[in-house]
C-alpha cells in the first residue's frame, strides 16, 4: 500500500531533514506563543480571561505552523527537482526570515499593543524607521530573540537530524500535518467573534494577520467600483447653522483663534468620562470653564488624519488625504479661509512636520509661519534620544516659549490662527524633568481613591502617566502666557486630541477615536456641557458659521465648500445624529457611525452615554450602515483621486496643467523614481553646466515634493541670478527668509546677488543681519570683508580677514582677499 511518503520526490536522507525541519518548526511556534503571553503579560495590565485568550489560541496556532510547514513542504519539492543541491538551503533561509519578522511583530505588539498590519505600507522607509524607533525599544532584551529563536531553529534541526526517524512515523507526521493544515481554515480566530479589538489581537497570530493584511491591500488596490453620481460628490453651499454664537460675547472686532491639538489625548484620561483620570488636572479644571463636548470623536486612530479632519472637514482619500503629497485636490481649509481674509496664520511643532507631508499641506493652505524642529536655535535641548539615536524633536515647554518669540513680535490688532501640536504625550514618553514628574506622579496616585488592580495599571505605565502630567502642566504655562498679552480678552481657544492614547487597552471599538474637546475663551458667557456626538469633523464648519454670521463681511467666504461635516451638536442631553467614517490606520478606512449605530469587522453596535457600545443584532440596519459605508468610500476615492472636491479656478487649472507638465518630463527624462536629494544632485549638476532651464524644471518638482528644501529654492534663485534675472532671483532668496530667517546660506544669495550689481551697501545690509543670527559664520564673515574692500575700507576689510582665518585658517577666499590687499 502506498503512503504519503511515495509521492514525494525526496530521497531518505532529504526526508528525515524534511522531517526534522518540519518538526523543529512547530515545536518553535508553541515556544514562540508561550514568549509572546510572557511579553505582553509582563508590560500590560492586561483584562480578566486574557490569559484564557491566549492559551486558547495555542491550537489554532498548531494548526496555522502546520499549513505553512504543508506549504514550505510543496515547494522544498519544487526546489529539489530544479536546484536539488541548494533546496534545503533555500528553504531553511526563508524559514528563518520568517522568523525573524514573526519576532519582530510580536516585539511591536508586546511594546504599543497594536497589531501590525497594512498600515505599515502607507509610509516611507524614513517614516516607518521612526515610528517603529519610538514605539519600540531596541536594547539587548528586544534584539536578543531575533537572534535566539533562529539558532534554536537551526540547532533543533541539527538535534533531531541525530534522530532515526521510522517510515511509520514520518508518514503519521505527514498525515498529522495535512490534517492540521485543513483545520487551520476553521480554527482561525475571526473579528467578528471578539467582541473587543484587544481580544481579537491577543489571539491572533501576528505573522498570520500581517502577511494576510498586506495581501489583502494588494490585491484591493487592483479592484474598485466604478463612481456614478454628482461631479462633485461633497460640494455644497456653506450653510452650516451658527451655533456658537448664543454662548459667546460678539467681540469688537475678528476674534484670535488658538488651536491646541495633544498627541494622543483620548477621553478617556479627561474628565468627565475618564476610566484612567486623574493625571489631567489643568484640562479637568478648564474643562468647567468652557464649552465642554463630553462625547468627540477623532477621525482615525492616528495622527495623520488630525490636521485635514480638524481645519479642513476633508475626506481621507486611501491612505489618509495628506498621504497624497502635492497632487492632494483643491480644497479649502480653515487655515486658508482666515488667511486670505487677513489672519496670520501660524503652525507651531517641535519635530519634523515633513512626517505624514504635513509641511505640504500647511504649504496649500498658504500658512504664514511654519515654526518646526529645523527653527530652533541652539539654546533649546531636543529631547533625549533613544535608541538608535532618534528624537522626536523638542519639549512641549520650550515649543511654547519658542513660540512666544513670534508671537511677541505681532501686532495685537492683527487677528490671528495660532495652531500648536504638543508631542510629549508620545512613544516612549520622555519628557525633561522626570525626576520632578516622579514624584508628582506618586503624589497624585495616593490622591486618586483606586482599587488594587486599576492602580497597577497606572504602576505598570508610569511613564505615560507621567508624560500626561508633563503635557497638562505644559499646557496651563501655555495660557499663563497667553493670559499675559493685551489681546487675551478677544482670543478663543480649542482644545482637542488628535486620537486616543495607543499602549492602555481600549474599552471598546469607538475608544481609539474618543477625545476631549472643549472651546475656552474670556469671550464665553458661561460654561456649558454638551452631551450630543459630535466630531472632528465639525470643527471648521462651525468656527466658519460663527465668523460669517458675526463677521461675514470680513471674511471671504468661498460660495462652494466640500465640509464632511456640519453644525456641533449643542445638545445638553445625550444624542448621536452625526455620519463619521474612521480611518483606523492609513490604508485602513474600517470603521462606521451613522447616528447611533457604528459597525465595525462586521459587527453591529449601539453607541451610548459615557461614549460606551453596546453590541446589537440587526442584520437590516446593518446591510443599511455598511451600503452607506461602501458610497462613501467610492465617493472618497473618486473625489480625492479626480480632483473633484470644488471646481477649480482658471488659474488652478494652468497649475495643474503645469504639474503635468513637470510630470510628463520627469516621465522622458527617467527621474521620476527619486528621491530629492538625487534629484538635488541632478540639478546641481545640471544649473554648473549652465542648463539652467533643466535645473529649474527639477528643482521645481523637487519644491512641489518638499517647499521646506531651502537648498533647493535657493539654487533655483541662483539660476535666475546667473542668468542675469536679479530680481526674481532676490524674490526666491526672500521667499526662504520669509520661511527661515536663520538659515544662513540665504544671505550669501543675497549678498552675492547685489555685489553682482554692483550695490555694496545692500550687501552689507543683508550680511550684519546674517552674522546677527551666526557672528562665527565664516561664508558670511569673508562676505563683509569682501564687501568693506569694495567700499575702500582697507582697515575694516583686514579685521575681517583676520577674524576668518582664526575660525578657518585653510579658507582659500579668504587667503586670496588678503592677497589682494596685500597686492594693492
Amino acid at each position: 500500500m502506498k503512503t504519503i511518503l511515495d509521492h514525494l520526490p525526496f530521497s531518505d536522507q532529504e526526508l528525515k531533514n524534511v522531517t526534522s525541519t518540519m518538526v523543529t518548526f512547530l515545536l518553535l511556534g508553541f515556544f514562540i506563543r508561550i514568549y509572546e503571553i510572557l511579553l505582553v503579560s509582563q508590560n500590560f495590565s492586561l483584562p480578566e480571561g486574557s490569559f484564557l485568550i491566549y492559551f486558547k489560541a495555542l491550537i489554532p496556532d498548531l494548526f496555522l505552523f502546520a499549513f505553512w510547514a504543508v506549504i514550505l513542504i510543496a515547494i522544498w519539492a519544487i526546489l529539489s527537482k530544479l536546484i536539488p543541491n541548494y533546496a534545503s538551503k533555500n528553504i531553511k533561509a526563508l524559514m528563518v526570515l520568517f522568523i525573524v519578522i514573526y519576532i519582530a511583530l510580536i516585539q511591536y505588539f508586546g511594546e504599543v499593543l497594536v497589531l501590525l498590519g497594512v498600515d505599515l505600507w502607507a509610509y516611507n522607509i524614513t517614516e516607518i524607521g521612526d515610528t517603529v524607533s519610538t514605539s519600540v525599544s531596541f536594547g539587548f532584551t528586544e534584539i536578543a530573540p531575533l537572534i535566539l529563536f533562529p539558532l534554536i531553529f537551526l540547532f533543533g534541526i541539527r538535534g533531531l537530524n541525530k534522530i532515526e526517524f521510522k517510515p511509520a512515523f514520518q508518514n503519521t507526521f505527514l498525515i498529522f500535518l495535512s490534517v492540521c493544515a485543513i483545520l487551520s481554515f476553521f480554527t482561525y480566530p475571526s473579528k467578528e467573534d471578539h467582541e473587543l479589538e484587544l481580544t481579537y489581537a491577543l489571539s491572533v497570530n501576528k505573522a498570520s494577520y500581517f502577511f494576510g493584511e498586506t495581501a489583502n491591500h494588494f490585491l484591493s488596490a487592483l479592484t474598485y467600483d466604478e463612481y456614478s453620481g454628482d461631479e462633485y460628490p461633497f460640494m455644497r453651499v456653506p450653510d452650516t447653522e451658527d451655533v456658537l454664537s448664543p454662548f459667546l460675547n460678539k467681540p469688537d472686532h475678528l476674534p484670535n483663534f488658538v488651536f491646541v491639538i495633544v498627541e494622543g489625548l483620548g477621553g478617556t484620561v479627561v474628565d468627565p468620562n475618564a476610566s484612567y483620570g486623574g493625571f489631567t488636572p489643568f484640562l479637568d479644571s478648564l474643562s468647567n470653564e468652557s464649552l465642554n463636548w463630553t462625547h468627540f470623536l477623532s477621525t482615525s486612530g492616528r495622527s495623520f488624519n488630525a490636521q485635514p479632519s480638524i481645519f479642513g472637514s476633508l475626506p481621507y482619500a486611501n491612505s489618509g488625504f495628506m498621504d497624497l503629497g502635492y497632487r492632494m485636490p483643491e480644497h479649502h481649509s480653515l487655515i486658508s479661509i482666515l488667511d486670505n481674509s487677513g489672519y496670520h496664520t501660524g503652525y507651531f511643532g517641535g519635530y519634523d512636520t515633513s512626517f505624514d507631508n504635513l509641511d505640504l499641506f500647511l504649504e496649500r493652505q498658504g500658512i504664514d509661519l511654519l515654526v518646526n524642529a529645523s527653527r530652533f536655535p541652539d539654546q533649546y535641548e531636543r529631547m533625549d534620544e533613544i535608541e538608535g539615536g532618534f528624537s522626536w524633536g523638542y519639549s512641549d515647554h520650550d515649543l511654547y516659549d519658542f513660540a512666544f518669540s513670534f508671537l511677541n513680535e505681532f501686532q495685537s490688532n492683527t487677528p490671528r490662527l495660532d495652531i500648536f501640536f504638543t508631542l510629549n504625550f508620545h512613544e516612549p514618553f520622555i519628557i525633561p524633568e522626570s525626576q520632578q514628574f516622579d514624584l508628582i506622579f506618586e503624589q497624585r496616585l495616593e490622591t486618586l481613591d483606586l482599587p488594587d488592580d486599576h492602580k497597577q495599571m497606572y504602576q505598570n505605565h508610569p511613564e505615560l502617566f507621567k508624560a500626561l502630567l508633563y503635557t497638562d502642566d505644559s499646557i496651563r504655562q501655555l495660557f499663563d502666557r497667553y493670559k499675559q498679552r493685551d489681546d487675551f480678552a478677544n482670543t478663543i481657544f480649542i482644545i482637542t486630541g488628535d486620537h486616543r492614547m495607543v499602549p492602555i487597552p481600549h474599552r471598546d471599538r469607538i475608544d481609539r477615536y474618543y477625545v476631549p474637546f472643549m472651546i475656552y475663551s474670556p469671550l464665553l458667557k458661561e460654561s456649558k456641557t454638551f452631551k450630543g456626538v459630535s466630531s472632528h469633523l465639525d470643527i471648521a464648519p462651525t468656527l466658519m458659521a460663527y465668523l460669517r454670521s458675526n463677521f461675514g463681511d470680513q471674511i471671504i467666504t468661498p460660495e462652494n465648500v466640500h465640509w464632511l461635516g456640519g453644525e456641533l451638536s449643542t445638545s445638553v442631553t445625550f444624542e448621536a445624529q452625526k455620519r463619521v467614517p474612521f480611518m483606523r490606520t492609513k490604508n485602513n478606512l474600517a470603521d462606521y457611525l451613522s447616528g447611533e449605530y457604528f459597525i465595525s469587522d462586521n459587527r453591529l453596535y449601539r453607541l451610548n452615554e459615557g461614549m460606551l457600545l453596546g453590541e446589537i443584532q440587526d442584520d437590516e440596519i446593518k446591510d443599511r450602515l455598511y451600503k452607506e459605508f461602501e458610497q462613501f468610500k467610492i465617493r472618497n476615492n473618486y473625489a480625492t483621486s479626480k480632483n473633484k472636491l470644488i471646481r477649480l479656478t482658471e488659474e488652478q487649472k494652468r497649475e495643474h496643467e503645469t504639474l503635468n507638465e513637470e510630470i510628463e518630463f520627469l516621465r522622458n527624462e527617467n527621474l521620476t523614481g527619486l528621491g530629492n536629494s538625487e534629484l538635488f544632485q541632478i540639478a546641481r549638476d545640471s544649473a554648473f553646466s549652465t542648463n539652467y532651464s533643466y535645473a529649474r524644471m527639477v528643482l521645481r518638482h523637487v519644491l512641489r515634493r518638499s517647499p521646506n528644501y531651502h537648498d533647493a529654492r535657493l539654487l533655483y534663485g541662483r539660476t535666475l541670478a546667473w542668468g542675469g534675472n536679479y530680481e526674481d532671483a532676490i524674490s526666491r532668496f526672500r521667499e526662504v527668509l520669509d520661511r527661515d530667517p536663520s538659515y544662513m546660506d540665504t544671505y550669501n544669495a543675497l549678498t552675492d546677488v547685489y555685489y553682482w550689481q554692483g550695490e555694496h551697501q545692500k550687501s552689507m545690509d543683508f550680511v550684519n543681519t546674517g552674522l546677527a543670527y551666526n557672528g562665527n559664520y565664516v561664508p558670511l564673515i569673508f562676505r563683509k570683508a569682501r564687501t568693506y574692500y569694495l567700499m575702500e575700507n582697507r582697515d575694516s576689510s583686514t579685521v575681517w580677514i583676520n577674524k576668518g582665518l582664526e575660525l578657518d585658517s585653510d579658507n582659500s577666499n579668504l587667503r586670496e582677499l588678503k592677497e589682494q590687499l596685500t597686492e594693492n
